[in-house]
């Protein structure tokens, strides 16, 4: 379940929310970015194998798109929500914030190509919510239906939630996020998503200058012959 959810959140990248052009419709604007963005990454697959390239690539197809304060409102609950200083509130969304990217760059180690099609745009009345229906598609297995919660703010769309199997990301992690604000408090909450974060970013630097040690050693030897 957490690996499926983890490979949804890379594939959001996909779907650049920006302002929706006139004479397109819902559906013909997400596909669009579909395509753009796998076009770029089978022509360049190699410019996206290392932090440099990858950090930023989050950062501008999903972080700066995602509506984090709605996701946390989700899974911690209003009553929380209204109750937590503005300066924790920063920093629960800053840390929530890492933790998506840790996600995606964990979504990416996972991902080998599978194709990505968008199958269904479904809005409300007033058109400014809504949920993406993707579909990935697996030679080995039956394809994986995933949707996609989006909602429209100051002319952007914005990414809000998961849904796969029925099953909600804001509701499957409601239950750690506000347990441990009961336990803890909202500082205990950011301090276990801090050293989640902390630990998972530890490992991959170290993993990444062994990478570059031995790329450099194999360069070296390469040239010498």
């Amino acid at each position: 379940m957490r690996n499926l959810i983890l490979k949804t959140l890379l594939l959001i990248l996909i779907f650049t929310p920006s302002l929706l052009i006139a004479e397109q419709t819902p559906k013909a604007f997400f596909d669009q970015r579909l395509n753009e963005v796998f076009s770029k990454l089978r022509e360049n697959p190699e410019n996206y194998k290392n932090l440099d390239t990858l950090v930023p690539l989050a950062e501008e197809y999903i972080l700066n798109h995602w509506d984090i304060d709605a996701t946390l409102l989700a899974m911690i609950g209003r009553t929380h929500w209204e109750s937590i200083a503005s300066n924790d509130k920063v920093a629960l969304n800053q840390a929530f914030r890492t933790t998506m990217l840790r996600y995606f760059l964990e979504a990416y180690s996972y991902y080998d190509g599978q194709p990505v099609e968008l199958t269904d745009v479904s809005l409300n009345k007033a058109e400014d919510k809504g949920w993406l229906r993707i579909n990935i598609v697996l030679d080995y297995a039956p394809d994986i239906p995933v949707d996609i919660s989006i909602a429209k703010k100051d002319g952007q769309w914005l990414f809000r939630d998961i849904r796969f199997q029925g099953i909600r990301y804001t509701y499957m992690k409601r239950d750690f996020y506000q347990g441990t604000i009961e336990d803890k408090g909202v500082s205990g909450l950011i301090d276990s998503l801090n050293q989640k974060n902390l630990h998972f970013f530890q490992v991959l630097e170290q993993a990444t200058a062994a990478n570059r040690a031995a790329e450099a050693h194999s360069a070296i030897i390469s040239s010498s012959k």
